[in-house]
């Protein structure tokens, strides 16, 4: 993601998407690698029915279910990818865990995402459900929460996607890790 030489290609590519369906492959074949990248990083700590191509796989269909795809730019649109993937993820665990008593959980981990930190373990749909509820009152973090998460994107991507500056964003990525260990720990 971090390929600045293909950022404006890439961007040509999510415009002309828009307009003709037909260039739906060549952006495929464009964002495949990273997309590839973060499901897999979004699958690490997680096990589970899913593989990293059915995860993008889902994650895509979910991308263009909406009639009228608007991403502002590549950042944009992996923000977008990091949410969708969030979503199948959400959803299969809601499915595993109506099928049988207790199949949702899974150990997952934002120390994985942040080394140097202690690990936390907890469910995904609580994970979900907490995320929901800082986005209530702390929207900004939960989207960085979500972008470093789910969307595996590094510190200085996320300022760039969010428009603040690098500081800002990891002073409220701690924030969040704090928060949300408190919440997940109840």
């Amino acid at each position: 993601m971090s390929d600045r030489d293909g950022a404006s290609d890439l961007h040509d590519l999510l415009v002309s998407s828009r307009r003709d369906p037909a260039e739906h492959d060549a952006l495929i074949r464009s964002v495949l690698p990273d997309l590839k990248a973060i499901a897999h990083r979004a699958l690490r700590s997680r096990g589970g029915a899913l593989q990293t191509t059915e995860l993008v796989n889902e994650a895509w269909v979910k991308l263009f279910a909406r009639n009228d795809p608007s991403w502002a730019d590549r950042v944009h649109f992996f923000a977008i990818a990091a949410r969708a993937m969030r979503e199948v993820l959400v959803d299969q665990a809601r499915t595993r865990l109506s099928q049988k008593r207790g199949g949702g959980w899974q150990r997952i981990t934002l120390g994985s995402v942040d080394s140097g930190g202690h690990e936390i373990a907890y469910d995904l749909l609580d994970l979900d459900q907490v995320l929901r509820s800082m986005g209530e009152t702390f929207p900004r973090e939960a989207t960085i929460v979500e972008l470093r998460f789910f969307g595996g994107m590094d510190f200085p991507e996320i300022a760039e996607a969010l428009d603040v500056s690098l500081s800002t964003v990891k002073r409220e990525w701690r924030f969040a890790r704090a928060w949300l260990a408190s919440r997940l720990a109840e």
